[in-house]
């Protein structure tokens, strides 16, 4: 079974886009391998839908700034889900 941290590595080497659901963010690769080499997002992890209770619902969810985006910015869209973050892809990749 793999773990989130897996999938989550997975995902951004396959081009996808990772943003945490609690503060927002897109996390970088050096990122995630940082949280990977301190041990965090261990557990067994699962890719599930996304649904409507989720809080994140862009590639850049915390930005105020949403009526600037470009059509190409907004052309993201959520391909699911782990337990910490969501996982998204252009609409191009679908």
């Amino acid at each position: 079974m793999a773990k989130e941290i897996e999938i989550l590595l997975d995902a951004q080497e396959q081009g996808y886009l990772v943003v945490a659901k609690d503060s927002n963010v897109l996390w970088v690769r050096d990122e995630l391998l940082h949280a990977q080499a301190g041990g965090l997002y261990r557990e067994a992890g699962f890719l599930e839908p996304v649904t409507e209770a989720t809080a994140v619902s862009g590639r850049f969810p915390g930005c105020l700034q949403q009526g600037s985006a470009t059509e190409q910015d907004r052309a993201y869209l959520a391909l699911g889900q782990t337990e910490h973050f969501v996982i998204f892809s252009s609409d191009g990749d679908r």
